[in-house]
């Protein structure tokens, strides 16, 4: 299972949706498409064997969330205070970020 991130077109002008960042999951041959509803981009960053995929996406106000999705479902994750950033997840759905308020790693298992 990989994740990552693309564009349509790299040399669209800023603001035009082809612009945009697009999460992508390649799995078993299959590439899917992440998105965060109503997000303008999203960069899934990590993804563990259980499938849940951890990333970061921007709003249309250029602020920096945290998500996670599993089981087709979408779930923010964030800090106090703004702009969280995720980067890392492992097998017992631990994560680690950053957001304005610091460094943190929290555990997130309650969630799924």
């Amino acid at each position: 299972m990989i994740v990552g991130t693309y564009k349509i077109d790299p040399g669209a002008p800023e603001g035009d949706p082809l612009d945009d960042f697009q999460g992508f999951m390649w799995k078993d041959g299959n590439f899917t498409t992440i998105d965060v509803p109503g997000a303008l981009d999203t960069a899934p960053a990590k993804i563990n064997d259980k499938g849940v995929i951890v990333g970061t996406y921007w709003d249309s106000a250029q602020g920096d969330h945290g998500f996670a999705f599993s089981n087709g479902q979408f779930f923010d994750i964030e800090l106090k205070g703004p702009n969280t950033q995720i980067f890392a997840l492992n097998n017992f759905s631990n994560v680690l970020g950053v957001s304005d308020a610091g460094t943190f790693k929290g555990f997130c298992s309650a969630v799924f």
